[in-house]
Order: structure tokens, then C-alpha cells, then sequence
């Protein structure tokens, strides 16, 4: 009868923890101007996003266009990134990443920077590497990766985690500039190891050619 009892408070337990993160829980689109919606996303369409504001989930349907979107962040930990297609060689969104047949482009956000941080190397193929911000998770790279993150004006310290050590990389950053960082990959004793070194313009753009957009980019950017 007590084992019972037990196994009865137990179950009660895992309910209640259960329940508590599903009420908590959460999915957080992240938009091109560099805005967090904190959301409940309920249906995916060709151009669109349906979605209810999580802290009115009673009231109106919402609608954004992925064009409009950067990144979505589920509740289970899952991201999903978006990258526009552009209509011709001279056009591009502000602050994206964009594509067309040829090559992708970067564009300057007004008033803040961007940070890209490439791991054109195809040293240590399948070792995911991750990259941070000042303590905050910007995303984890494999080879022919990149992430890349829109921040305010002023310094920054970004730091990349390897098998056998990290790196770090202290920049001052200005509004409406675009940066480069090259996340080196060599091999060590027995793992990989990891280095942070900043580019030029040409050789960032070429590096950014090279690779793809990590899967699990978070884009996160600065508080005001």
C-alpha cells in the first residue's frame, strides 16, 4: 500500500511538471528588423505564418509574411530559418541573408551591426562548434557553416566552444556596419580545436559564399 502511495505522488509529480511547461511553453519568431514575438505558431503556409500572440492565445489570429521572418525558435528547442529569394542581382532585404542564382548578399542594418560568423573550413566535418555572444547562444556551426547575429552599437565579446578548448574575440561594433569572423577549426591531440579571427570585407563575403546557414542560428540581438 505505501510502495503504491508512492508511485500515486510520483505520477501526480510528473503531471504537474507536465502541465506547468506546457503553460510556459512557448514559440519565438524573430523578424528581419530584429524584433522577438513571443508567439504560439498554428499553421505554416507557403508565404505566411499563422500565429496567436502567446499572451492573448483568446484573441485574433495573426499573419506574417516569411519574407518577414528571420528565425523561429519552438518550443521544443527547435529552429527553423528562413532565407528570402531575391528577385534580381540588385535587390536585397535589409539585414538578411539572400539568394539568388548566383551568390547571397549582405546589407548594412541601419543603426545597428551584423556579425557573421563562417566556419568555411572542412576540418573536423561532423564536430558542431558553438558561438555565443556575451554569455547569450547565437548557434553551433558544423563545417561549411555560418550564424550570424543584429546587435547595437558598442563592444562585444563572442566566443566559440571546441572539442579540446574555446577561443574568445573582443570587437567594438559600429551601427550600420557589417562584420566577419572566421571560426577556425584545427585538429588537436585528439579532437578538434577552435580560434575566432576577424576578416576583411572581401575575404568575409568570399568565406560567406562558401557555406550555409546553420540550422540552429538563434539571431539573437541586443536589449535596449
Amino acid at each position: 500500500m505505501k510502495k503504491f502511495q508512492t508511485h500515486k505522488r510520483l505520477l501526480l509529480l510528473l503531471c504537474i511538471l507536465a502541465i506547468s511547461s506546457v503553460g510556459f511553453a512557448q514559440d519565438i519568431i524573430v523578424t528581419k528588423d530584429a524584433k522577438k514575438i513571443n508567439a504560439k505558431v498554428l499553421r505554416m503556409n507557403p508565404d505566411n505564418v499563422k500565429y496567436k500572440d502567446f499572451d492573448d492565445q483568446e484573441g485574433p489570429t495573426q499573419t506574417i509574411l516569411k519574407s518577414d521572418i528571420v528565425s523561429i525558435l519552438y518550443e521544443n528547442g527547435e529552429v527553423e530559418a528562413f532565407v528570402s529569394e531575391a528577385t534580381s542581382s540588385s535587390e536585397s532585404d535589409a539585414g538578411a541573408v539572400v539568394k539568388n542564382s548566383a551568390e547571397k548578399k549582405t546589407t548594412p542594418v541601419e543603426e545597428k551591426a551584423t556579425v557573421y560568423i563562417i566556419r568555411n573550413s572542412a576540418v573536423g566535418l561532423l564536430i558542431r562548434m558553438s558561438i555565443e555572444c556575451d554569455g547569450e547562444k547565437i548557434g553551433s556551426t558544423k563545417a561549411k557553416q555560418y550564424v550570424y547575429t543584429v546587435l547595437d552599437p558598442g563592444e562585444y565579446t563572442f566566443v566559440s566552444k571546441g572539442g579540446e578548448n574555446k577561443a574568445s574575440l573582443n570587437i567594438e561594433l559600429e551601427a550600420g556596419e557589417v562584420y566577419y569572423i572566421r571560426q577556425q577549426v584545427k585538429m588537436g591531440i585528439f579532437v578538434a580545436r577552435t580560434g575566432l579571427e576577424l576578416m576583411n570585407e572581401e575575404a568575409g563575403i568570399k568565406a560567406l559564399k562558401e557555406c550555409n546557414l546553420s540550422s540552429d542560428n538563434l539571431y539573437i540581438e541586443s536589449e535596449d
